[in-house]
């Protein structure tokens, strides 16, 4: 169960905030192995002025940024890891018209004593 932050342009319509989300959510399940219903995602729509970032570091064009933080538990490969993030990329393309270079993507890992999904439990420990 991914926790995902997706940071976009306050000017980007709600509709395309929407196809942001259901494109990372199809990679994650694509990918990652993530079933359908485990969707928990909190996007926030952020001024430009708010909005900081150098537009060539690493050697890309950014012109669009989009930001997508992802929260989970500890199971992908290397391998996998560039796979999902290549898959997000291609997905945000074709659903949402957002350009590879404006992808940005943070992957952070914990382990499953980390998580409580509710009633004050560690739900998903053994």
């Amino acid at each position: 169960m991914p926790l995902v932050r997706i940071s976009v342009l306050d000017d980007t319509p709600p509709e395309k905030r929407r196809a942001v989300g259901d494109a990372v959510h199809s990679a994650l399940v694509e990918i990652a192995g993530i079933p359908t219903n485990e969707r928990f995602q909190i996007v926030t729509a952020c001024p430009a002025d708010n909005f900081v970032f150098d537009r060539t570091f690493g050697g890309v064009d950014r012109q669009r940024l989009v930001v997508i933080e992802i929260t989970m538990v500890r199971t992908l490969t290397v391998a996998l890891k560039r796979q999902l993030y290549r898959r997000i990329a291609d997905e945000l393309g074709d659903a949402a018209a957002v350009r590879p270079d404006d992808v940005f993507v943070v992957l952070r890992e914990n382990e499953l004593p980390d998580w409580s999904q509710g009633n004050g439990e560690a739900s998903l420990m053994p």
